[in-house]
């Protein structure tokens, strides 16, 4: 039996439509994965934040996705941008570099007034950090590659931490945006690099 030519062109309508159809699933599940990945990238690092200072529940960082957390922001891609918690009480220590240098897209990271201790880790290689502010803690140490890779960084604030005495690594140089260090009552001995000569006054 032949064809009508309208059978002919609804059946060519409706096998584009299922193409099409099959199309927009395929993008938004793939749309749907890069979510996922994006989440499943800075959610292992801030539950280990999470865990090594044990934060009140006051503070909200109980839900599975740490874009909900209170003082925490995200970026479109659910990419960590800020963690902004000081002032909050907060005890513990800082989980370890490798886990840190996993939060590639923070900006900022604000943790002062509080009382976390022990050593800080090493932060190398977080190049889209911008402010720094662990002042008024109880930290111990700063690795000699703390600062390397920080291409980004332009404000630093250590300031009332109980730090061994320390000279300021030379892994500073790699901080060709920073404007503003502040570390007044940190235990710093020796002098200072040449590259402060440059900071404007």
């Amino acid at each position: 039996m032949r064809s009508s030519p309208s059978l002919f062109f609804t059946l060519i309508t409706i096998t584009i439509a299922m193409r099409n159809h099959k199309s927009h699933i395929a993008f938004l599940s793939c749309f749907l994965s890069l979510i996922l990945y994006a989440q499943a990238q800075d959610a292992p690092a801030m539950v280990a934040l999470r865990d090594t200072l044990n934060p009140p529940e006051s503070l909200g960082w109980t839900d599975p996705d740490p874009c909900h957390w209170k003082h925490v922001v995200c970026s479109e891609q659910n990419r960590v941008t800020r963690i902004q918690i000081g002032h909050q009480g907060l005890q513990g220590t800082l989980p370890n570099g490798t886990v840190l240098q996993t939060l590639t897209q923070l900006e900022r990271l604000e943790l002062q007034f509080n009382n976390i201790s022990g050593p800080l880790p090493s932060l190398n290689g977080l190049s889209s950090l911008q402010v720094l502010i662990l002042s008024n803690n109880q930290f111990t140490s700063i690795p000699n590659d703390f600062f390397a890779g920080m291409s980004e960084l332009q404000s630093v604030e250590i300031d009332n931490n109980p730090f061994k005495p320390w000279r300021i690594p030379d892994s500073i140089l790699n901080c060709s945006s920073l404007q503003n260090f502040s570390a007044n009552s940190a235990n710093i001995f020796g002098t200072l690099p040449d590259y402060f000569r440059f900071f404007p006054r």
